[in-house]
């Protein structure tokens, strides 16, 4: 069961053991982010990369699944982890150059899959990341057309009017709801 909005004030109410580990979390930088391992879906407003306002910061959310390396900006691992990454909401993107034939697993976290190839691709299976968060878009955009695409669904997830073919420079977008765990398009 997901916790509900509720107000906690020192003297004003307890935190339910259902809310806890459900506040965001504030941290000055990537240094002091790389300190925190949170849980899957945990969030963490950053100020700056280096220091506050230096335009680097934003929304970070926690995939304990990720294989991800850290690379300063959109990826954050903290330190000592061999597997878990705060990855930065709204920007991170993945760029592709395929080739006939590919496989791509969309890493958790990416809401961009930017596809690069050299040649015609005449066909490649995408399969979506294996643990989105509620309200996390997923657009999937290639330079070159697509003629046979497969979109895989993680277990347990389905993929609402999944498109079997990708035009170039036509993006096809999806948004997950977590509550029915379905991507729908949008």
């Amino acid at each position: 069961m997901n916790p509900l909005p509720a107000v906690f004030a020192q003297g004003f109410a307890a935190v339910s053991g259902d809310n806890l580990n459900t506040f965001v979390q504030t941290v000055t930088n990537f240094a002091q982010l790389r300190t925190f391992t949170g849980l899957t879906g945990m969030l963490a407003d950053v100020q700056g990369g280096a220091t506050p306002g230096d335009g680097l910061g934003g929304r970070f959310w926690y995939s304990a699944a990720s294989l991800a390396t850290d690379n300063g900006t959109s990826v954050i691992v903290p330190t000592g982890a061999i597997q878990g990454a705060w990855l930065k909401l709204g920007t991170t993107y993945s760029y592709q150059t395929p080739v006939t034939g590919f496989a791509i697993q969309v890493a958790n976290g990416v809401t961009s899959l930017l596809l690069d190839p050299v040649g015609a691709l005449a066909a490649g299976t995408i399969t979506f990341p294996a643990a989105p968060i509620d309200g996390q878009m997923l657009t999937l955009s290639s330079s070159r057309a697509i003629t046979a695409l497969t979109l895989v669904a993680p277990s347990g997830q389905t993929i609402l009017a999944p498109i079997t073919t990708l035009g170039a420079a036509s993006p096809a977008t999806w948004q997950y709801v977590a509550g029915v765990e379905k991507w729908f398009m949008v």
